[in-house]
């Protein structure tokens, strides 16, 4: 009863449904394509994240913020990439958040002040100690280059202390959080609250 629950919960997904679909096509027309789970959490991630980008762009033509909506996702998805972080096991939860995460990060004060002075000192400090985080098994950079994705992740952040960019610092904030253990474990919370 429990299997068949759960299997429910993920037929309502309509992003990994798409990508399952989709995944099965391209093995049935492509026999030498790769595994069908390997495939579909390819092509979950590639939905997700420009439905997640599409969304996102639309609303910021609604707010007025389009350059910054732009400039955000394009510094949080970098900073995302050498650093690492918490991931959600849903493509559908992680999508909506992604656009909250874009939205939010496009609609900060535009002043640099020096509360966000103060807030990329923070993610300075945070990423120094847990960047990279959690990208073994969703990056093809080997372990041996760590290290030069710390310094890459750290010189990004330092170089906003010269550019001073509010929609800078926001992305780096977040994405700091997102790296630090107190993520995983809320995370982990409300994905254990969820129907299986």
């Amino acid at each position: 009863m429990e299997s068949k629950k759960r299997k429910a919960v993920q037929e309502m997904n309509p992003i990994d449904s798409m990508a399952t679909y989709l995944a099965k096509c391209i093995r049935k027309n492509n026999e030498h394509a790769g595994s069908e789970i390997a495939l579909k959490y390819a092509l979950s991630l590639t939905i997700n994240t420009s439905l997640a980008i599409i969304f996102s762009l639309l609303i910021s033509v609604f707010t007025n913020r389009f350059d910054e909506t732009l400039i955000g996702i394009c510094v949080f998805l970098l900073i995302r990439y050498v650093s690492g972080g918490v991931h959600l096991s849903s493509s559908l939860a992680c999508c909506i958040t992604s656009i909250f995460i874009f939205t939010t990060i496009a609609n900060v004060p535009s002043e640099y002040t020096e509360i966000f002075v103060y807030l990329n000192a923070i993610s300075f400090i945070i990423l120094l100690f847990t960047a990279p985080n959690n990208i073994k098994d969703v990056s093809r950079v080997p372990q041996k280059f760590y290290p030069l994705l710390k310094i890459i992740t750290l010189l990004i952040i330092f170089s906003n202390f010269f550019i001073k960019s509010t929609v800078f610092t926001a992305a780096f904030i977040i994405q700091a959080v997102l790296t630090t253990r107190y993520s995983y474990k809320i995370i982990n919370y409300f994905e254990r609250r969820q129907p299986h």
